[in-house]
């Protein structure tokens, strides 16, 4: 018998359909499409044109516009409606795509919601205002525009997403759902709350379409507020922790008294520390979270109520934690 050779056969077949094409306006500019092309050992030839209006209005088809700047890289179609050929302000389009090689030709046609595909650039001017209201002790004004450029004419409601970020609260974000951009300027304002004082806050904004799908492609990029935030200094807002037990008498009569130290972020001002008071007096030492009473014979036999507050450059806490330490003659002892 003789050898047969194998060979390799490829089979192509008609243009198969495109279940989607996906356009995205940059800022109401331009409109920039794309789809998968489906595998096929045939070249298929790929033609989009739009029509303004619904598939339903036939009327609409007598005015077509191409796609052009065509490219084809790993299996993606893509194209571009210029500026002169984007007829941005209609609502709806009805695209036409038109597949064809040597064994068919398949025309599909796609309704397309405009104005819900649209990505905007950043907001403009994102800018903190000085305010010198109660407010401004927990919060900060800010003010935004419209992008630059043609979006400033869009009649539709939209998203504005707030990042503020801190050393001490890492990042919160603030989702502001459909802020009108119809009649009258095009300014907007939103008082941020602010969990810090004496605290350097980064916070940035962007923003989308609000009826555009919620997924990150349809945001518009991150841009920064115009100077970084740190809200005035105040005084603490509480004392430190104790606990009912929170001293130590030694044979000596040295007094210790302890309290949890309060966390860098509460500290609201430079300079913190703790004040310790009682009317035997203030402590000998002060430290970052005890205090001593050296050799305190008055306060070691007859006790007293000893009171902390925290206190930095501004002043001192409202409040104060209390430590009660009862005179000699109250208290239990080990047994002997």
């Amino acid at each position: 018998y003789q050898g047969v050779t194998t060979v390799d056969l490829f089979v192509g077949h008609k243009p198969d359909s495109i279940p989607k094409v996906d356009c995205h306006s940059y800022n109401w500019v331009d409109l920039n499409c794309s789809f998968i092309i489906p595998e096929n050992h045939l070249a298929v030839q790929y033609e989009l044109k739009y029509s303004q209006g619904e598939i339903k209005d036939k009327s609409n088809f007598r005015q077509l516009y191409d796609c052009e700047s065509v490219t084809k890289t790993n299996n993606v179609f893509s194209c571009r409606f210029s500026e002169n050929k984007y007829r941005r302000v209609a609502k709806t389009f009805t695209f036409q795509l038109t597949a064809s090689n040597i064994l068919g030709t398949l025309e599909q046609a796609f309704e397309f919601d405009n104005f819900k595909n649209i990505i905007p650039d950043a907001p403009s001017k994102f800018e903190k205002v000085e305010d010198s209201s109660s407010h401004n002790i927990n919060s900060v004004q800010t003010t935004w525009k419209m992008p630059m450029g043609k979006l400033g004419a869009l009649d539709e409601k939209l998203d504005f997403e707030i990042s503020v970020n801190s050393e001490c609260s890492g990042e919160k974000r603030i989702l502001l759902r459909e802020f009108y951009s119809g009649d009258g300027p095009k300014n907007f304002s939103y008082r941020i709350p602010l969990d810090y004082s004496h605290v350097w806050y980064v916070i940035r904004i962007r923003m989308k379409i609000s009826r555009a799908e919620n997924d990150e492609i349809m945001w518009s990029p991150w841009v920064s507020l115009n100077q970084n935030v740190q809200l005035a200094a105040r005084v603490p807002d509480f004392p430190p922790e104790v606990n009912v037990g929170g001293f130590n008498i030694l044979p000596n009569n040295d007094v210790y008294i302890y309290w949890k130290n309060v966390p860098n972020c509460y500290h609201n001002g430079k300079s913190f520390t703790y004040d310790v008071s009682s009317e035997r007096g203030g402590p000998t030492e002060l430290k970052e979270s005890f205090a001593i009473y050296r050799k305190n014979v008055p306060l070691a036999n007859n006790g007293a109520e000893i009171r902390i507050k925290s206190q930095n450059v501004v002043g001192l806490s409202r409040d104060a934690s209390i430590i009660r330490i009862p005179s000699d003659s109250e208290r239990l002892w080990r047994p002997k």
